[in-house]
């Protein structure tokens, strides 16, 4: 079943079309489908609304660079989630926490897990290089 676009748009608080959110729609229902092995014991209503978490957490990743962590209204503050942060993945999202809770094969949190240390690739121009001497 594909993702009601009225109930993500809903579910994110997005103000414009629901046709933009297709896309994460989309996304969130190819992830669910992507695991129909491991998710074959949970019923097709929770995939439903695992599908519709993803999408919102698709739409967080895409729309508020990632998961906000922290927001106040009174003279307006919000933190969001640093690189460092432990919550990775499906993690790094309210929605794709929530994601992770309606899934009782803990499939989505295993995908999540670092497998890996991170890296950062960094491109240096040897033209752009400047010289104290003049040269």
């Amino acid at each position: 079943m594909a993702v009601d676009l009225s109930q993500l748009k809903t579910l994110t608080q997005y103000k414009g079309a629901e046709t933009d959110l297709q896309l994460f729609a989309t996304e969130g229902q190819a992830t669910v489908d992507g695991y129909a092995v491991e998710f074959g014991e949970i019923s097709q209503a929770t995939q439903d609304r695992i599908a519709l978490y993803l999408a919102g957490h698709f739409y967080v990743v895409s729309m508020e660079t990632g998961g906000k962590s922290y927001k106040k209204t009174g003279e307006s503050e919000e933190r969001y989630r640093v690189p460092a942060s432990d919550k990775v993945g499906f993690q790094s999202t309210r929605f794709g926490q929530q994601a992770c809770a309606l899934d009782a094969t803990g499939t989505l949190i295993t995908a999540s897990m670092s497998t890996s240390g991170r890296a950062e690739f960094v491109v240096l121009n040897s033209s752009e290089r400047s010289s104290t001497n003049g040269y």
